[in-house]
């Protein structure tokens, strides 16, 4: 999965909360990373993440946390 700096993306999954998820952004080859919290999810199945302009072109490895644990990650490339 890919998207440009700025872009909304909708998130799919399970055990996600009604509030206080926590998306995560993070580089290992760089260490660079970026979070999102407090997001939101009606039915616990998705959220809507806007990708921070701060981060540069290239893959991270994403997760999410909230009060039931940490989510498994998943690789997403930010594209120029």
């Amino acid at each position: 999965t890919s998207a440009k700096v700025g872009a909304k993306i909708v998130v799919t999954g399970g055990g996600f909360t009604k509030t206080g998820n926590s998306f995560f952004f993070y580089s290992p080859d760089t260490n660079e990373s970026a979070s999102i919290k407090n997001l939101n999810s009606a039915d616990g199945t998705k959220l809507t993440v806007t990708i921070p302009s701060t981060l540069k072109a290239r893959v991270f490895s994403t997760y999410v946390i909230n009060a039931g644990g940490s989510s498994n990650t998943v690789d997403f490339t930010i594209i120029p």
